[in-house]
């Protein structure tokens, strides 16, 4: 396959970690040959310096970091807005959570602490859709 000039890779935190998953292959200039590549994410995996971790074939990972690094595989960060800066500089809204939580008033007598804990995900399953909104600020 002919290279790319420019391979852009939205969403890129999903390609970070180990080199051997199959979205990682973007970072290998053999299996997809570009000259630049610029990454984009909203969420960056800056993993620490891993102990080495293994395969199931007992060979040791090599690990994609997203850290601000120049010899990384990601390499230097060219630009960073925060959520907060965003917000005040009006490129993003402001918005904020609510969240509404209900508790049973009368649980079944005898019943287990697990069970409760089961229970929950399906009241909330069949609780109706406003219970979690994110709505914009005025």
């Amino acid at each position: 396959m002919d290279g790319f000039d420019l391979a852009i890779v939205d969403e890129a935190h999903g390609t970070a970690g180990d080199l051997g998953r199959p979205w990682a292959a973007i970072h290998d200039n053999q299996r997809i040959p570009a000259d630049f590549r610029l990454y984009l994410t909203a969420t960056p995996r800056t993993l620490a310096t891993p102990r080495p971790q293994k395969d199931t074939g007992g060979r040791e990972l090599e690990i994609a970091s997203m850290a601000d690094d120049l010899d990384g595989t990601y390499g230097p960060w060219l630009a960073e807005l925060g959520l907060a800066e965003a917000i005040e500089r009006e490129i993003l809204a402001g918005f904020e959570i609510d969240v509404l939580e209900t508790t049973d008033p009368s649980p079944a007598l005898g019943e287990s602490e697990e069970a409760r804990r089961g229970r929950r995900p399906a009241l909330l399953q069949t609780a109706p859709p406003a219970l979690a909104i994110a709505r914009s600020k005025p």
